[in-house]
Order: C-alpha cells, then structure tokens, then sequence
C-alpha cells in the first residue's frame, strides 16, 4: 500500500511538474535570474526553482517581498556575499576549514551586515513603511557578529595567514623560530664568504635542499667543511651543496619551530571551524533570508523592466462574489517570455547588480546583451489580452481559427497565476485580481512547441486522466484542443463529458475547441461560458484579441483562401458546408453578437474612464474641503506670526536707535563726539533699514517685469493735456506747463521759462482745480506709481507732496555739479564723499561721471546706495546716462 501511495505521489508531481513545463516556468524563472545578485539567488532562478506559494497566505507574502523591494528608493548591494552551502557541508563532515574559506565565511557574513544595515538601521529609507516586508525578514535575525570578530582577530584575510595574535603558543613560536633562523643565516653566510675566500667557490650561494639550509662549495673543495653533509649535487658534478656541522643543530630547530608553528595554526583554524559549526544553523537560516531577500529584489526588477503591475487575490470566497463580478479579471496582460523578448534588457540600471554575481553567471554578458537588443528592435510586441471570467462561470471554450491566439491566451493566464502565486507582478494594466488555485494543470501543445513524447491522441488522453485524478475544487485546468486527434463526432462528445465533469470538479476550466457542440453548452448550462479570438474579415487576419461572451467559428475557408488554396477545392467545400449547415444559424448568430459585444465593451470602457474621472473629482473635492475647513486657522497663525515678526522688528530698531544715542551722550564732551548730524543720519539709516527692508515690501515686489506695460503708461498720459500747469518733484513748487505727451512712452516734456525738459510721469503731479471738494490736498499724484525699468534707479520710490518742501530746484548748475569724469576710481570716490559731506540737506548735486567703461559710474552708484547722507538719487534723463541727480537728506 506505501509503494503505491508513493507512486501515486510521484505521479502526481510528475504531472504537476510537467504542466509547470508546458507554462515554460522554467525560462520565467531565467528571466528573473538576470535580476539576481547573489549566487545562491542566481542559481534557484536558474533551475527553475523559484518558490511557489503552497497558500494564498504564502502567497500574499511573497507579493508583498516584492512590493517592498519595488518600493525602495535606490537598490540593495549583496558585494561580498558568497553561496556558504559548500562550506558548511564540508565543515559539518569534519574537515578543517582553511584560510581562504574562513576569509569567504567572514566577507559573507559582512556582505550580509551591510544589508541589514540598508534596511533596519535609521534613515529615511528604513522608516518606510512600504519596505517593512523586507524588513521582517532579517530584523531579528542573528548577524553572527562574534564569529566576524574572531576571524578578523585570527586571520589576515589579505595576506592569507593566520595572525600571530591568534594564539600566544603561536606567537612564541614564530618569534623563537625567527631568532633561529636569524642565527642560521648569520652561520651560513660567515662559512659561504669563507669558503670564498678559500677558493672553495667564485661567489656566496646560500640556498635550501631537502627543506634545510646550506651552501655551495666545490665539488674539489668540500674538505673546507669538514664533518658538513652533502644534501645535493649538481647536474655537472662540479658543485655540492653541503650543511657544514655548525649548521645541523640549527637546522634541526628549524624543522622542529616549523611543525610546532603548523601545529599551532592548524589548532586556531581547528578553533574557528568549531565556532562556524556552532553557528552553522544559524548562518544557513541567514543564508535563506539573504537569498530571498534578493530573490525578491530581482522580481521586483523584473516588474520594473517589464512594466509590470501587482496581482491580488480575491479575499472572500467565490460564493460571496456577486453574480456580474469577475472571478477573474486581467487587463492589458501580456507574456512576459514574449514581451521580454521584444524589451531591451536595462543594462545601465543594473550595474550594481551585476558587479558582485557577474563572474559566476556566465549566462548574463555584454556580448548577449547586446545581442537581445538587437533581436528586440526588429521584433513587435506582443498584443495585450484581457482576461475576464464571471464570478459563477466553470468552464469557458474558447473558440476561433488557428494562429488566432486560443493556445497563446491559454499559456498567459497559466503563467500569470503561476506568477502571482510565486510573488511576480503581471505585465498588465490595472489592478489585476484572480483567485487563489492550489494546482494549475494543463494539456496545452502546438506545432511550435519542443518535441513531446505524449502528442498523440493516447498520449493526451493519459494525461487529462492524471488531470481529473489530482485536481480539486480549488484548481484551474487549462486544455488546449480537447476531444482533439480522433474522430469529430466522438471527440466531440468525449469533450462534452470531460467538461462538464470539470465543471463539478474544479474552480474553472478554460479550453479552446473547434467543436460547435460546445459552443452550445453555454445555452443549457449556466455554469458555462463561450469566448473567441477575434478574426478581422476583411484582411483575413487575427487581430490577436480576445472576445469573452462570444462564440467564434474558425474561418477555415477565408484562411485557405487567403494562404492561396486551389479556388475549385474552395467553392466545392462551400457547397458542402450548405449542405451541412442549411441555415447556417451559428455562423449568422456570431455576424450579429460580434457588433453587439464590441459596443459593450466600449461602452465598459467609457464607463470606466468616467469612473475615474468621477473618483479624481471626489478625492479634489475632499481635499479643498478639508484646505478650505483649516483655512481660518491658518489664516489666524499667519496674522499672528506677522504680528510677532513685525514686534520684534520694532525691538529691534528701538535697541539700535537707543544705542546710538548713548554713544552720542558719552562722546558728547570728547575730541571723538558726534555731531548732531551725524547721529540724525545714523538715527535715519537704522529706522530706513528696518521700513524698506520690512515694511515696504508689497506684492508689487514681487510681481515680474511685464506689470508695467504699455497700456498703463498710456492711461498715465491719457489723464494729461498739453498746455496744463503740473508741478514736478524735482522742481519743488514751481509749476511748469506739459507741452508734448509722446505715445506709449513714460516720459513728458514740460517747459520752465524757455527752458524745455523731459520728466518721467511718476514725478508729475497734477495740480486740481479751484473746484476741488474742500479739505482735499492741493495736489495728488496723476497715477499709481508703475514699476520702474531696468534705468531707474531710485533708492526711495516716489516721495510724496511733502517731497516739495524738503529739496532744492533740480536744475543743473556749476555749482551743483560734480565731474568725475577722467578720475580713476579711488580718486573718484574721494571727490564724490568729500562733496556729499559739504552739502547742506535738502540740496540736489548732479554727479557727471561719463559713460565710459563703466567703473566711474558703477562705483558711484554703489557708494550712493549706502550713504548715509544721501535721500534719493536718480539719472538725470534717458537720453543722459553719464549724469545722476542725488538728493541730500
């Protein structure tokens, strides 16, 4: 009875194993193994091995490996880890680790230090939420950090030796054997330089045989070393190497220190390889978490690199989901072997990777890459198929002519199930949702698959008989032909009852077929469902998409036709199909449903997209609702916080001015006091620095440029007449009359007496009339002040009438003007301090300091902005750039 049970169990891995081959699980696995850094991840993917979960808990764990790697900001690094399986085995059957394999066990365990380090230790990446799946599995591991210090402590991993640190017996025993062979080379060579001097030989040769140290002699003259042993001779005869007696005792020592120092450092190796036993379960725990960790890294590189998505699997039961659900419902999907094939391997990205596994994957190199690059340029990719099953259907035949894509649809859903139970995202779109099938089995074959011992009808037969033995209620059967390779009418009815018995047995059933009679199913059984590949009439070609819901007809005439078929043999099968099918009612019920079932779907399609647009609309609308409930508040926190600023401010400039005058108060009787003008030029700076710098700043600052157009200086002028009397700033009160007002310019020529002159309209005021309502100013100005151009440079903007009576009549004369023109810089600046310190306040000086290179002007400017005596200054006109009008405060 065990004998059969256990054949019973091998048969059913065999097939198990068997279907996982026809999904091509393998070359999957090699896809991910591209993505591998560590040799033992390497090699799993390579074998085909990646774990499949045996639970839809397990499962929903290896997705959320996954999940977490594809989170991280920036890749792990496995350098230094090395496969220890090797290590441990000889290490657990008694053999002494060596040095080398010490210095791998303690890169290893380094390797792996550093990956904990990048996941667990504090830092953005590591309080990441998202990641807490990696995180699990090596958080509370045991990094094996002692065994790493002992063998750094023992072993100089560099230099291969074992440290003289490691064992005091070692340490005395190299150092007495240094001393010994300190002694002997002093010995040898006081006798090789003797014996030279005997003619005993031309040169000093001192050199080892048999493992002890001698000297050469001739042959003719070994009597200069009497009592010596001979330990060689030379090829010719002509020379020995001799031990002269003096030597024995040494050498001897010298073979006895050796072993002893052997002894002691095969006992500190014996001493280490203990250790590691101790520790080896504990290091190949690690050694697993390591590899899945990196196993989970190289899926979520594999997502990344194909555009993949993550699957999910439906938590409830398929008795909760509702009727017009999808048990299975896949968008966009297309097989990864396909779209890999037709996707450049992202070498740039994966450099980091690739370093540390590079020299034990042979299978990953330039040269191959390069070559898949040029494959995929010249290849198409793939067409994205849906897949979409309702919540209570069983079985669906899939329908439709060959080379439409039945077998090809077959092949992705087995292998995206097998993907999303191994922890892969789904080269999909979407959200991706199947159940959860402990088996996938299949039947699935073409013409381009490899040769198989069980293509024929018997063959198939045999292996659906295996299929119907070990599947459950929870598994997905995937036949591709079924009833196939026999007689029609009892393939047929073979089909039919393998079917229906599936649809009492499994979870679901998909099987393509050229079988009308199974077409028919669906109308007597609800737990059925039809589906077609798409065939485009008019080209003649597939269209490679899959229609769920609808029936298909295989279009075996149209394709003969199309591949060039004799046209007789055509017409005479035409005929034939009348005959056979009178009414031809399938074939016209498929014409009508194809239209029907394209508007649905583009109806789906449309719904869903509003669905999108409505839920976007939702989550902006809770947002400003939420922004607009908190506004108050922080409109609150904002005045008060401005409050504050502007207290302090106020602080502040009460501290400065109070110094000032204390300094003044002490100074006042001195040779160093102040002038009283001077402490009211300090007193006026420190109160100009604390309003321009924080009390005039207005959104007008901020705005760019273009604010002041030309349609705002032409208002400007609008307001203005030729002939009116206006007063300007720089003029105090003296009215002066406007006699041209240019267009779209922000100049005015008004005239003084018989002199004409150009003003800028923000230093024009316009003078109001005898009618104006009582109690008003005098003046006001013709409008806001625009934002002045790349010319003006004013340092206070636009006094206000109260300017009138502060200055002096800007008008030019000689003894307001200052001419630096021809000056160097230092001498120029010299004249310019001296002049501005003689001015009386409320004076206007016209500064000349040319054009020129620049330097004169430049520094001039610089020196005005920070005096403290100066109010204002401005250029004279546009036309004039080499003269500047300062006001004296």
């Amino acid at each position: 009875m065990n004998n059969l049970e256990s054949d019973a169990d091998l048969d059913d891995r065999f097939i198990i194993q068997e279907s996982l081959n026809l999904f091509e699980w393998p070359a999957i696995c090699a896809q991910v193994a591209q993505f591998a850094s560590t040799p033992m991840g390497t090699i799993i993917a390579l074998d085909g091995n990646l774990t499949v979960g045996s639970t839809q808990a397990q499962s929903e764990e290896l997705l959320d490996q996954t999940a977490a790697a594809f989170a991280l900001s920036k890749p792990l690094y496995f350098s230094g880890i090395e496969n220890l399986q090797g290590i441990v085995g000889d290490a657990l059957s008694g053999n002494v680790c060596g040095i080398k394999d010490l210095s791998c066990i303690r890169s290893t365990l380094l390797g792996v230090q550093k990956v904990y380090d990048q996941l667990c230790c504090p830092s953005p990446e590591s309080s990441n939420e998202n990641i807490l799946a990696l995180q699990a599995l090596i958080s509370d591991c045991d990094l094996c950090s002692d065994l790493v210090e002992e063998i750094e402590h023992c072993v100089d991993s560099t230099l291969e030796t074992v440290l003289d640190r490691a064992s005091p017996a070692l340490a005395s025993a190299r150092l007495s054997r240094k001393e010994n062979v300190k002694a002997l080379d002093s010995l040898l060579k006081e006798t090789a330089v003797w014996v030279v001097q005997q003619g005993g030989m031309d040169s000093v040769v001192i050199t080892r045989r048999r493992a002890r140290s001698c000297i050469a002699v001739r042959s003719s003259h070994k009597n200069l070393l009497p009592g010596g042993i001979t330990l060689d001779v030379s090829n010719t005869g002509t020379t020995s190497f001799m031990e002269p007696e003096p030597a024995l005792k040494l050498n001897n020592e010298e073979m006895r220190l050796a072993g002893v120092e052997k002894a002691e450092e095969l006992a500190v190796l014996e001493m280490l390889t203990r250790k590691f036993v101790d520790k080896a379960e504990v290091i190949m725990d690690l050694m697993g978490r390591i590899t899945m960790i990196d196993l989970a890294c190289a899926k979520a590189s594999h997502a990344k690199w194909l555009g993949s998505v993550r699957p999910f699997f439906h938590d409830s039961d398929e008795s909760d989901l509702l009727d017009d659900s999808f048990m299975v419902d896949i968008e966009g999907i297309r097989h990864p072997l396909l779209l890999g094939s037709t996707s450049k391997l992202p070498v740039s990205d994966r450099i980091g990777v690739l370093q540390s596994t590079s020299m034990s994957r042979p299978h990953v190199t330039s040269s191959n890459m390069k070559e898949n690059s040029r494959t995929a340029s010249t290849l198409k990719p793939p067409v994205p198929v849906d897949i979409k099953v309702k919540a209570k259907v069983k079985v669906v035949t899939i329908t439709g002519p060959n080379t439409g894509g039945k077998t090809a649809t077959l092949k992705t859903l087995g292998v995206a199930i097998l993907m999303a139970k191994a922890g892969l995202f789904l080269p999909a779109v979407g959200q991706p949702k199947v159940p959860w099938f402990d088996h996938v089995l299949a039947d699935v074959g073409d013409e381009q698959s490899l040769e198989r011992s069980l293509s024929t009808f018997s063959g198939h037969i045999r292996r659906l008989r295996r299929i119907l033995e070990i599947c459950t209620s929870r598994s997905l059967v995937l036949l591709d032909e079924v009833g196939g390779g026999t007689d029609p009418t009892e393939g047929a009815a073979l089909a039919t009852a393998i079917l229906r018995h599936l649809s009492l047995k499994v979870r679901l059933c998909i099987a393509t077929t050229h079988s009308a009679e199974l077409k028919d199913l669906k109308a007597k059984d609800t737990r059925f469902e039809n589906a077609s590949v798409e065939f485009d009439i008019k080209t003649l070609r597939p269209t490679y998409k899959v229609l769920w819901g609808v029936a298909g007809q295989s279009n075996a005439l149209d394709i003969a036709e199309s591949l060039g078929f004799d046209k007789a043999v055509l017409i005479r099968a035409r005929e034939l199909l009348v005959k056979m099918k009178p009414s031809q009612l399938g074939v016209r019920t498929v014409e009508l449903l194809v239209p029907l079932v394209k508007q649905r779907d583009d109806l789906v399609e449309r719904a869903r997209v509003a669905f999108d647009v409505l839920r976007n609309a939702k989550e902006l609308h809770n947002e400003l609702s939420a922004a607009a409930v908190n506004l108050p508040k922080r409109e609150n926190a904002s005045k008060r916080m401005l409050a504050q600023v502007v207290e302090d401010e106020i602080v502040k400039c009460k501290l400065e001015i109070e110094q000032a005058v204390e300094t003044f108060q002490e100074n006042f009787e001195t040779d160093n006091a102040l002038s009283i003008r001077d402490v009211h030029a300090e007193i006026v700076s420190i109160v100009e620095k604390y309003t321009s710098e924080k009390g005039q700043s207005t959104a007008l600052d901020f705005l760019p440029p273009a604010v002041s157009t030309p349609k705002g200086i032409a208002q400007e002028a609008e307001s203005l007449t030729v002939g009116e009397l206006v007063l300007v700033r720089r003029l105090s009160k003296t009215p002066v009359t406007v006699v041209e007002i240019p267009e779209r310019s922000e100049y005015v020529t008004v005239q003084l007496g018989s002199l004409n002159m150009q003003v800028k309209l923000n230093e024009v005021i316009k003078i109001r009339s005898a009618g104006s309502v009582s109690g008003s100013k005098s003046t006001e100005q013709v409008t806001n002040k625009t934002r002045p151009n790349r010319q003006t440079r004013n340092q206070e903007d636009g006094a206000g009438t109260s300017d009138l009576d502060k200055f002096q009549v800007a008008v030019q004369t000689s003894k307001n003007t200052l001419d630096l023109r021809g000056m160097r810089v230092e001498e120029a600046m010299r004249e310019l301090n001296m002049t501005l310190s003689t001015k009386s306040p409320g004076s206007v000086l016209f500064v000349v300091h040319g054009v020129g290179t620049g330097a004169v002007k430049e520094a001039s400017l610089q020196t005005l902005r920070k005096h403290p005596y100066v109010a204002r200054f401005e250029e004279e006109s546009r036309t004039n750039d080499g003269c500047t009008i300062v006001y004296i405060k």
